[in-house]
């Protein structure tokens, strides 16, 4: 998901250790909402993610990275993910 209704949605499920949400962050702020050409997409993905975890669920991210990122904005966007979002699990 994009996460854009994720926050509108989340009373009709129950968190289970067998299911995770699974969340596309393309890059920091500037990043992913150039990725997909829309702002504000970002910050409505973090808070849903937040909000996810804070109700106990399990939250994964999908990042796809470019030719155009640098291995330092790569791991900026992955310590984000992990130090600060904590969520369970990354796929690159």
């Amino acid at each position: 998901t994009n996460a854009m209704l994720l926050r509108k949605k989340l009373d009709k499920f129950t968190p289970s250790r067998y299911f995770a949400f699974a969340v596309h962050i393309d890059g920091l702020r500037e990043r992913h909402d150039e990725s997909v050409a829309k702002e504000g997409v970002f910050d409505e993905a973090v808070a849903a993610i937040k909000e996810a975890k804070r109700r106990g669920f399990r939250v994964t991210t999908n990042s796809t990275f470019f030719n155009t990122d640098t291995p330092q904005t790569i791991v900026e966007v992955l310590n984000y993910l992990n130090d600060d979002l904590k969520v369970d699990e990354m796929m690159i």
